[in-house]
């Protein structure tokens, strides 16, 4: 059988075409299973309050409601009033105050030992991290790490 050129030309182009459409759907497949894995594995979306209930963690519980919350820390509390919104990126700046205690019974008449305090940090749907800053510096900033409907390990003045 005699070799014709353009036969065997139009053969090879035909492979590159096949070639040509396959590679692009496996790059289409590859890019599409990226993006979709991308997205799963990247936490983006933070809630924009932070969710009702109980957290805790070491030396700290904190509860969270629509209005605020209250939190019990070693031998002191916390309010903060209003809502726990949560930035773009789950960051917060919340103003409220800080009630030092003390061992022992609180007497009739014992005046609040309060102090008017901000609580920073960063947030998602299950972790925080918060700072305790006293505004009138009397007690170096705390950094306390809780988890959404973890047990408070706190201990408690006696």
């Amino acid at each position: 059988m005699k070799w014709d050129r353009s036969i065997a030309l139009r053969a090879w182009r035909d492979i590159i075409k096949d070639m040509q459409r396959t590679s692009r759907s496996f790059v289409a497949l590859a890019l599409a299973i990226g993006v979709g894995t991308g997205a799963a594995a990247c936490p983006t979306d933070y809630p924009q309050q932070l969710p009702g209930g109980p957290w805790g963690g070491q030396h700290i519980g904190l509860i969270a409601t629509d209005t605020g919350a209250t939190i019990e820390y070693d031998c002191a509390t916390g309010v903060i009033k209003g809502p726990l919104r949560l930035g773009a990126q789950g960051e917060f700046d919340w103003s409220g105050t800080h009630f030092r205690g003390h061992g022992g019974p609180v007497r009739e008449n014992e005046p609040l030992d309060a102090h008017a305090a901000r609580y920073s940090g960063r947030a998602t749907a299950d972790n925080m991290t918060m700072t305790l800053t006293l505004v009138d510096g009397t007690m170096p900033p705390q950094t306390f790490t809780l988890a959404r409907g973890a047990n408070a390990g706190v201990f408690k003045c006696l």
